[in-house]
């Protein structure tokens, strides 16, 4: 283990290997100084254990560093990836250039921020986002999916929309609150939500289609009405091409932990969530019935809550139902679910 300085700690792979030049990068940001970086010649991306016929997920980041308190992604991975304890896919470009050339593979979707957030602050310093897409970009056109609750996706911003202008692109911006202050308690790690609303803007503005995604939701933190109603006023402004709301991670580990978070922090609402939760289907048909109803008196459509947000997968991007404002984009003029 090799400390560079700064807080940032790297675990040595191979000292010969090519791919290690990537972590000659400039000094960590502020927020990535108690992150642990690793890493990984992973090699291919391809799932084994996934359908033959589902996107291929691509992250370049296991484990992210906004420390969500819902996260459904702690604790899982190469190395326990999680906030802290972030693994590199140093090998993402060529690996990725190496999957797209494969003819099995031809018009697979992409998805990124699904393992991690492809815009955390890793990505200042190692730039493997931008690098994956240059190499899409040089590929034949295939639909692509993105997930970000980043501001540093506008620094991709004139990439992005020459990508769009060739290929398939969604881009979901994740925000659960326009308060900065309620956010910051269990989102510490992430951007001010004003910052992910002014990025939405700015993509729509160079006609990429980017949507809000609203959540997790948690009961009596960020899902009163006025709150909702609120937030999707203000993705109207943005021009939010869709708008979808998300549920927290009720699996293992993740709801686990979250239980565990709100009887440390917000003991009040502790009871209140293991007896909602607990309830199961009744309790999410209860929460999509009334997310309807707001888009519907809202102006912004019908919810289908099957359907997905314009992704190359709808058995992936699962977790968002939502409604539409256009028609563009892969997958058709349809709400639903996505990975965060």
């Amino acid at each position: 283990m090799t400390d560079l300085g700064k807080g940032c700690i790297f675990v040595q792979v191979d000292a010969g290997d090519p791919q290690l030049s990537l972590f000659a990068a400039p000094a960590p940001t502020e927020s990535s100084k108690k992150a642990e970086y690793f890493p990984l010649l992973g090699g291919s991306f391809v799932d084994p254990h996934a359908a033959s016929s589902g996107s291929l997920v691509i992250d370049p980041y296991r484990g992210c560093e906004f420390g969500c308190a819902a996260c459904g992604l702690r604790g899982h991975g190469p190395e326990g990836a999680s906030d802290r304890r972030i693994t590199v896919r140093a090998d993402a470009a060529v690996a990725l250039a190496e999957d797209l050339a494969r003819p099995e593979l031809a018009g697979r979707g992409l998805i990124l921020g699904a393992a991690g957030d492809p815009y955390q602050p890793a990505e200042r310093m190692f730039r493997l986002t931008r690098r994956l897409l240059d190499v899409i970009r040089a590929a034949p056109a295939r639909p692509l999916a993105l997930f970000s609750r980043s501001d540093l996706i506008r620094s991709d911003l004139a990439r992005l929309a020459k990508l769009a202008e060739r290929q398939p692109l969604s881009i979901g911006i994740i925000c659960g609150s326009d308060d900065e202050e309620l956010l910051h308690w269990f989102e510490p790690g992430a951007p001010a939500p004003r910052s992910r609303l002014r990025a939405l803007r700015l993509l729509r503005q160079r006609g990429v289609r980017t949507g809000l995604l609203m959540g997790p939701l948690l009961p009596g933190l960020n899902d009163a009405e006025e709150a909702l109603r609120r937030l999707l006023a203000q993705a109207r402004a943005a021009d939010a091409s869709f708008v979808g709301f998300g549920m927290p991670d009720l699996a293992e580990p993740a709801h686990r932990r979250l239980i565990a978070w709100l009887e440390r922090r917000a003991p009040e609402l502790h009871q209140r969530y293991r007896a909602a939760f607990g309830e199961g289907e009744r309790y999410r048909r209860t929460v999509d019935e009334r997310w309807a109803r707001i888009l519907a008196e809202e102006g912004f459509g019908h919810a289908e809550a099957g359907g997905h947000f314009a992704g190359p997968d709808p058995a992936y991007l699962r977790l968002y139902g939502g409604a539409r404002r256009d028609s563009a984009g892969p997958g058709g003029p349809r709400g639903g679910r996505s990975p965060h």
